[in-house]
């Protein structure tokens, strides 16, 4: 049987830039729980409640033995499948979704090859947020983990933006700049170094999210400046 966890929001480190503004963390409301898949047509559901819009992100992974790839699915309020079919590989698996509908969804567990134990976890919009001036320490923990941070800014801006690894000698962050409207405005790389810099004369007006990820896994600092 598979077993859930309470709801958690996860850490939040913050930095006051301003006596309304707040530089926040990545943190969402979220879920986890746990099971063993035992056979080919074993399907384990974990209900919950979102809205339209909503930005899902479900990691699965295999917690011992050698054979367990996960396979996830995420059934919408009528029972439609809302992740295509990924081809498997390896013991871990992650989907990243806007929410198409509001009110009752479950995701649904089961194995693409092999059986196991495994691990699930679930966050809806965990976002941070980024004051000019401001400054956030976090943390990449998990393979292919992205981080969003949300800002607000107006067009023709130059906007800089830096993630500098903060300890150990893995990670190697990049960065994506979102638009308002959702789509990839520029990014940069740091191709195997500790820190990487983005400057980018804005496009548009509104809400803006900055995207940190990287090779590997480690902590960072993540600071931004808006003229």
């Amino acid at each position: 049987m598979p077993t859930t966890a309470a709801a958690t929001s996860g850490p939040v480190p913050a930095t006051a830039t301003s006596a309304s503004v707040l530089s926040l963390a990545p943190h969402g409301a979220g879920s986890s729980g746990s099971g063993a898949i035992t056979n080919q047509k074993q399907r384990d559901s974990y209900p919950f409640v979102g809205e339209q819009g909503q930005l899902i992100e479900v990691r699965a992974k295999r917690t011992s033995g050698v054979t367990l790839q996960p396979r996830i699915e995420l059934l919408d309020p009528s029972g439609v499948n809302e992740v295509p079919y990924i081809v498997p590989f390896g013991p871990e698996l992650l989907v990243e979704r806007n929410l198409a509908s509001t009110g009752s969804y479950t995701i649904v567990i089961s194995a693409s090859q092999g059986v196991g134990p495994y691990s699930v976890t679930w966050a809806l919009d965990r976002f941070g947020q980024l004051a000019n001036g401001g400054q956030v320490n976090a943390e990449l923990t998990d393979p292919d983990q992205k981080d969003r941070f949300r800002f607000e800014a107006r067009q023709s801006q130059l906007l800089t933006a830096r993630v500098q690894r903060t300890s150990g000698v893995s990670l190697e962050p990049w960065i994506q700049l979102i638009d308002p409207s959702g789509a990839k405005e520029s990014s940069a790389n740091g191709y195997g170094n500790a820190q990487v810099t983005l400057e980018s004369k804005l496009a548009s007006s509104g809400t803006y999210t900055l995207v940190v990820g990287g090779q590997n896994t480690g902590p960072y600092l993540v600071t931004l400046s808006i003229q």
